[in-house]
């Protein structure tokens, strides 16, 4: 594995706001099932931290039309 592969990010390149939202919910949920949070703030939690991974997705999707040095799926620029 190259130096600037790793510096770039490597394979969670564009993941890492997606994982800590994903550890956010579980931590959540872990926090309410052990009783260390209420019920009405683990679903206010969720529900933000679902908002973030349904905006990150939309905007990746969105800049990716206006990206011209972006792969299609079949390769071809």
């Amino acid at each position: 594995m190259k130096l600037s592969t790793i510096s770039n990010g490597g394979f969670l390149k564009d993941k890492k706001i997606l994982l800590s939202a994903i550890v956010g919910i579980i931590s959540a949920i872990t926090a309410w099932a052990i009783g260390d949070m209420n019920l009405d703030l683990m679903i206010s939690t969720v529900a933000s931290l679902c908002g973030v991974i349904f905006f990150k997705k939309k905007i990746s999707s969105t800049f990716s039309v206006f990206n011209p040095n972006k792969t299609t799926a079949k390769g071809t620029k």
